[in-house]
């Protein structure tokens, strides 16, 4: 949840700006804005109860308000620093009789107190105190926290707030404890500003309190509200952990060598018997799994523009074409010669007759292949959500329209074949009658047709059918680009699958078939295209035929690339450690229920991580995700604040486990309750960097010179 610990409401300094006057209409619109759900009121050296009642009534419904102020300290060594304190709401009347009469007549550009004086009159109250510290002025001076320390008997009650930080959230380290408000200056760039974040939501004033304490009871009280995975894990096939994962970050570090690989592959199933959603990334494994991403799989141009329907059908009529015969002027001659030696047959008219000529299966292609495209249309429109766009009526009416065009089409391809059929039955039946004509009269009938006229269009048609599969080899190329990553200072990446038709410069990798063949097949059919009038046609056909049968269609010759490329096209070798980010960003880019990461910090550099890969973490954990990580790594383990720690130890021959959470700073033995070990001194042992993480975090807080106020 976002917190704002140091929330200014009201000019009360002559040196302030009016931008920080709010009325309650604009705060509660910023609040919402910013998604903040837990502030604080501390303006400087006053507390306006009225204020504060008014604002708390408006935010009830999104927002907790608690009462504070920003005081001016004295300090002998040094110019006034500023202290904080904020205080239990249940007590804010008390709180604000208290400040009246320490304000008096003074007014907020005059007023400072001694720490001294101060604790003296607000101790009985239940409060913290933060302090301006190190780089956030006006400090208190080390001296004056010393004395504070020396005044406030439960210590975790004293926050520290440095000027900055580039990672958010509230954090006990070192034996202190630092947060960081807005210090907001203009209301109207309040959700600008960058907020803390509370890792356990929270609803009253005494559960931080106790939270900042470490308080185990209320940790498991706040843990209590989010929803778990309840589940057996095994580090071995014969031991059962029983556990149970949050819908937030869980992490598994110890000892190599410990099982915790096995533990998440034995959950990653449980959760896929579940139906849970997954996206897994081994680290151990990322070479395999980069390789296998860009590995070409299947040559599929369905989605390109060089996807093209029938030339599979192309590619079976050349195979199965035959040269059209020519009705040899034997026929004729024998036909003159023996018309007349059979008065009978003379007689009958029929042996005279000529073949229709009109026999055209073109035209019923044609309506066939319309019908079979308008179906799909109506198919289509079956499956279509028209209720948002049309109305009742106007759906029907479509409907109606669809299919009458469909029936229509039958219709269409009926007719045409009913006419085919007659013409092909007719000329059977003249054929036959002159072939039993002729064996009974030893004569010969008057041949049907001279064959010229099917022979020509036969030629043609093979012909344009060649010139339609040369046309769609020749020339043709195709990108499709699948967004990988983003890698610093190189830019976006893609996984490049580059189709392009066979060409001179075509290599055999990039075909399933031979190369060579595909070349002889392609020159086969250019040379038959320049000699389609040749009378050794046939024989040219058989020996396309003949170089290699699995020659089937336009795709065979579409040679296909897979590789990594810029947006340019360029091509692009990453290596390991870009390997790893790119992988392990698609995994974490995926929306899935369940997130299981072994050792993601493999090939990878700390400053990645805690830039890039920690924040992702962190977004999904706030999306109620399930995000599970194995590392060796300190700057995930520490920098996420898991909700769950399970820690596997070696010790002796003897595999031993803890659960635990940076909260409470425990782990404690699953099998033994006295066994309990402190999770910030095993990190520091156990993880690759441990004691740098740790002590590297007040550096975080202090990077750069931007105050954080608005």
């Amino acid at each position: 949840m976002k917190i704002d610990f140091h929330c200014h409401t009201k000019k009360t300094k002559s040196s302030e700006k009016e931008t920080r006057n709010v009325d309650k209409n604009l705060f509660r619109k910023k609040i919402v804005d910013s998604d903040v759900k837990l502030v604080a009121i501390t303006n400087h050296n006053c507390f306006d109860l009225n204020q504060f009642n008014d604002f708390e009534e408006e935010v009830k419904d999104i927002c907790i308000l608690w009462p504070g102020v920003e005081l001016d300290i004295l300090q002998l060594e040094n110019k006034n620093g500023h202290l904080i304190i904020i205080c239990d709401p249940k007590e804010k009347k008390e709180f604000n009789k208290i400040l009246q009469d320490v304000f008096g007549t003074t007014l907020p550009d005059d007023f400072s107190i001694s720490v001294e004086d101060l604790y003296s009159k607000i101790k009985s109250l239940n409060c913290i105190y933060i302090a301006h510290y190190y780089k956030k002025e006006p400090s208190l001076s080390e001296k004056t926290l010393a004395k504070l320390e020396e005044l406030v008997i439960e210590k975790h009650r004293i926050f520290k707030e440095p000027s900055n930080y580039r990672t958010l959230g509230v954090f006990s380290d070192n034996d202190y404890n630092v947060i960081i408000g807005t210090d907001v200056h203009d209301w109207n760039e309040y959700e600008k500003c960058t907020f803390s974040e509370l890792k356990l939501e929270i609803d009253e004033f005494e559960h931080f309190v106790l939270l900042s304490k470490k308080e185990e009871s209320v940790v498991k009280t706040l843990l209590s509200h989010r929803l778990t995975f309840p589940t057996i894990v095994y580090p071995h096939k014969t031991v059962p952990i029983k556990c149970s994962f949050y819908r937030e970050i869980n992490v598994l570090f110890g000892d190599k060598g410990t099982g915790k690989t096995e533990m998440l592959k034995s959950l990653e199933k449980k959760f896929l018997e579940k139906r849970f959603s997954i996206s897994t990334y081994y680290g151990v494994e990322k070479t395999a799994t980069f390789t296998d991403l860009i590995k070409l799989k299947d040559k599929n141009i369905k989605d390109t523009k060089m996807a093209i329907k029938g030339l599979e059908d192309s590619f079976k009529y050349i195979r199965e074409w035959q040269d059209e015969k020519i009705t040899s002027i034997d026929d004729y001659i024998l036909w003159g010669s023996t018309k007349n030696t059979n008065a009978n047959k003379k007689k009958f008219k029929l042996c005279n007759l000529n073949y229709n000529q009109s026999a055209d299966n073109t035209q019923l292609e044609y309506f066939c292949t319309t019908e079979k495209e308008i179906t799909d249309i109506v198919k289509y429109f079956e499956l279509f959500d028209f209720a948002r766009s049309l109305n009742t009526k106007e759906i029907l009416k479509l409907n109606d329209l669809l299919n009458k065009i469909l029936n229509k089409q039958k219709d269409f391809r009926k007719n045409e074949w009913i006419v085919q059929k007659t013409i092909n039955l007719t000329n059977f039946s003249i054929s036959k009658i002159k072939n039993l004509s002729d064996k009974f009269s030893n004569s010969k009938s008057k041949p049907g047709e001279t064959g010229i006229s099917k022979f020509i269009k036969n030629r043609v048609k093979l012909k344009n059918t060649i010139k339609k599969i040369l046309n769609e080899i020749d020339s043709k190329e195709d990108y499709i680009n699948n967004y990988l990553g983003t890698l610093p200072e190189k830019g976006e990446l893609y996984k490049i699958t580059h189709f392009k038709s066979l060409n001179k410069n075509s290599v055999k990798d990039e075909f399933d078939l031979k190369i060579s063949d595909l070349k002889k097949y392609y020159n086969k059919l250019n040379k038959i295209l320049d000699n389609f009038t040749a009378e050794d046609l046939n024989v040219q056909i058989d020996e396309l035929n003949q170089i290699n049968s699995e020659i089937k269609s336009i795709n065979d010759f579409i040679g296909v690339k897979r590789y990594i490329g810029k947006v340019n096209l360029e091509e692009y070798t990453p290596s390991e450690g870009e390997k790893s980010m790119l992988l392990l960003n698609m995994r974490l880019n995926k929306d899935v229920d369940c997130y299981i990461l072994d050792e993601p910090e493999l090939s990878l550099g700390n400053q990645y991580i805690s830039d890039e890969i920690v924040p992702k973490i962190q977004s999904l954990a706030k999306q109620n995700k399930f995000v599970i990580i194995s590392t060796h790594n300190a700057n995930i383990a520490v920098r996420t604040l898991p909700y769950l720690t399970i820690f596997r130890k070696h010790d002796n021959g003897k595999y031993i486990t803890y659960f635990g959470n940076p909260f409470t700073n425990l782990l404690k033995n699953i099998d033994n309750d006295k066994d309990f070990l402190y999770w910030k001194d095993e990190g520091m042992r156990s993880l690759e960097g441990g004691p740098e993480a740790f002590n590297e975090r007040r550096d975080i807080y202090d990077a750069g010179n931007k105050r954080n106020h608005c």
